[in-house]
């Protein structure tokens, strides 16, 4: 956040910040602003001005995402205070909107689900086993974000990971993945996904909402060191809710064609049971193998040998 303390304007048109302090003529107010802050429903603003106001300043929670706050400027046990509040109350309020109940759904959604799509493997293809391929060079990183990451090895393990729904390779229909069903709001541009409840990440835990949640704040955090995706999911991405374990709903940062909406919206979850997301996240997540969702279970490369 930056505080920006107003020039007094001098009756000869200049400005200078030294005279106004000694005429001590400041305006009444000056004013603390901060674009990092996401404002996820028309409640928030509300919410969060009200409590401010307890506090002692006027503040107010515009819906273009900018928090403004106005503080008397010769007060700077107030700026402190205030700047605590918003540290401590902010998530809080953050969370509320982001955690609701199944009660909060639209009324009006049609939930679809694809269980006739005809099927396109193998009725022969055997199950289980060991699967074996070779890379001309040892990956750099085992972590599929981050510095490093962007190799060939990574196309191994972004297969490996199911989205929320899938496309039909023949047909272009859309089929179940981790989502058995889907939802399109009037809005175009929020989906809504109820998750397979029997649906494991490789090491038997469960996936739940919760990791589609923490996917968003992994995304945005800068502890992974990837400006590409803390852009894609602040701009393109802007919010996910919960409704209970297995509900979720995905908003997209602009309106889109409905035939769109899904496929932008699917998301892959990220283990939220398994990340140690703080500041030393890239170095030991280096070579960890992180649990998947799909059919391949990790195992470490091996050098073969220089005769091979």
């Amino acid at each position: 956040m930056i505080y920006e303390k107003p020039l007094h304007k001098l009756p000869n048109g200049s400005n200078s910040r030294r005279t106004a302090r000694r005429n001590r003529s400041l305006p009444d107010h000056s004013q603390v602003s901060g674009t990092g802050l996401h404002v996820v429903n028309e409640d928030f603003e509300h919410r969060a001005t009200k409590k401010l106001s307890r506090a002692g300043v006027c503040a107010k929670v515009s819906m273009n995402n900018i928090l403004e706050i106005s503080i008397p400027p010769r007060n700077k046990k107030k700026i402190v205070i205030t700047m605590l509040l918003l540290l401590t109350l902010l998530p809080t309020l953050l969370l509320a909107q982001l955690v609701k109940t199944p009660a909060d759904l639209p009324a009006d959604l049609v939930w679809e689900t694809n269980n006739t799509a005809p099927v396109f493997a193998s009725d022969k293809a055997v199950k289980g086993g060991i699967f074996r391929t070779m890379i001309t060079d040892f990956p750099p990183t085992f972590r599929q974000i981050g510095p490093n990451a962007n190799s060939s090895f990574r196309s191994f393990l972004d297969v490996n990971n199911l989205s929320l729904i899938d496309m039909h390779p023949q047909t272009d229909e859309y089929i179940p993945a981790l989502a058995t069903h889907w939802a399109i709001a009037a809005d175009n541009k929020t989906a809504y996904f109820k998750l397979n409840p029997n649906a494991r990440w490789s090491d038997g835990m469960p996936i739940t909402a919760a990791d589609y949640l923490f996917t968003l704040e992994f995304m945005r955090s800068p502890h992974i060191v990837a400006p590409w995706y803390n852009n894609h999911y602040s701009k393109e991405i802007t919010n996910v809710t919960q409704y209970d374990d297995y509900t979720i709903s995905v908003t997209l940062g602009h309106a889109k064609p409905r035939e769109d909406v899904l496929l932008n919206a699917s998301m892959t979850p990220t283990p939220k049971h398994f990340h140690q997301l703080d500041k030393n996240w890239v170095q030991w997540a280096n070579w960890k193998i992180a649990p998947t969702t799909g059919e391949l279970v990790g195992a470490k490369p091996t050098l073969l040998p220089p005769s091979f």
